[in-house]
């Protein structure tokens, strides 16, 4: 059981991520100050730093921490209970993803960099490398109650659940650096056509 400090420490330090998530995604990341956060936080710029070293490590696990959010959105879409049809469940997944990541863009093109040029930051990145696994594990169990329902084609759905992410996670990467996307749901929609549908045309002799 957790004592009373701990479960205050954790309030304190989610509040100040939440403060994070916000300024970046209002101010971009030029704007977004220790002190920016604090004030939108409603606590004293000293406070942040009994919790997190730099800038850089808040962001770092703010990002982390917002995928355990977002891992917690797609559970329901992913779990054994969900009789939904594939195809639907799929685009579900994927318009969340991209929604999620549309509205913080600012958030993860700061955490990519950090993640990349701070060595000191790798247990804050490695942990999103563990919910992106779990995420893996999720999809390939969807996919083979797929396979069993006869809505995809039988193949190794460990394989076929790392194309589908791996593919989806690119189109992230790319919105992240662009000023103009898709809107999510169209673009979620676009890619699961292209993965049910495949890349062939009616001229194509196969």
């Amino acid at each position: 059981m957790r004592t009373k400090s701990a479960v205050v420490e954790e309030f304190r330090i989610h509040t100040i991520q939440e403060a994070a998530l916000r300024v970046i995604s209002r101010l971009g990341l030029e704007g977004a100050s220790m002190q920016a956060v604090a004030a939108e936080a409603g606590i004293a710029k000293g406070t942040i730093y009994l919790y997190f070293e730099s800038r850089e490590d808040m962001i770092a696990r703010t990002a982390t921490w917002a995928v355990s959010q977002l891992t917690k959105r797609l559970e329901p879409l992913l779990a054994e209970s969900n009789r939904t049809a594939f195809a639907e469940t799929l685009r579900q997944i994927v318009e969340t993803k991209l929604e999620f990541f549309h509205a913080h863009r600012e958030v993860f093109r700061l955490y990519r960099e950090v993640c990349a040029s701070d060595k000191s930051r790798s247990d804050a990145c490695s942990r999103n490398r563990k919910h992106y696994d779990e995420y893996l594990q999720s999809l390939s169990a969807l996919l083979r109650r797929a396979m069993k329902r006869g809505e995809v084609h039988r193949a190794e759905p460990d394989r076929l659940a790392l194309f589908i992410a791996e593919g989806v996670h690119a189109v992230i990467i790319r919105r992240l650096s662009e000023t103009k996307s898709l809107e999510p749901a169209a673009e979620a929609q676009w890619i699961v056509d292209l993965l049910l549908r495949g890349v062939a045309g009616t001229g194509s002799r196969g």
